[in-house]
């Protein structure tokens, strides 16, 4: 769906707009929606943007693939934040720490992981993640249809 804006003067039709194309949102032709101007106020609908390829393949499939490679790092040893940023950054994978801290907490939740942070060093001190028994078992199956998938796609082609 969308969002219905007016604008009290015409003049900052345009302004808001630029402001909403800023905003990753889109706007339908004026004819095609029926742009109305009654009593000085201008209304016009806004759709959401369609997401970019890149923002809906890291969503939708790659997410999967970050939290196998995470997870196989924390089954060689405890995972740092900042270091997996860097290291999945080196695989050429796009990835926030707005998207990867949050990740780690809710793999933690999921039993997957477990943290362990020096308090000694205070509330900000790097926080080390370990792979668990059930961490363990989650990456087993993983890669079990990694290994599937993988030879199903080498068949394909």
């Amino acid at each position: 769906m969308g969002s219905i804006y007016r604008v009290l003067q015409s003049r900052y039709v345009w302004i808001c707009i630029r402001e909403l194309r800023r905003r990753n949102l889109r706007i339908g032709s004026c004819r095609k929606i029926g742009l109305t101007e009654s009593r000085g106020c201008i209304t016009f609908f806004v759709m959401k943007a369609q997401r970019d390829l890149s923002t809906t393949v890291n969503k939708e499939i790659l997410l999967g693939f970050w939290k196998i490679h995470i997870l196989h790092h924390a089954a060689q040893g405890p995972v740092v934040g900042q270091w997996m940023l860097k290291e999945l950054r080196r695989h050429g994978y796009d990835i926030s720490p707005g998207t990867l801290y949050p990740m780690l907490k809710r793999m933690e939740r999921h039993g997957w992981l477990r943290s362990e942070a020096d308090r000694a060093r205070g509330s900000k001190a790097p926080r080390g993640y370990y792979l668990t028994d059930r961490g363990r078992k989650v990456l087993d199956i993983a890669v079990a249809r990694l290994v599937e998938l993988q030879r199903e796609l080498k068949e394909g082609f």
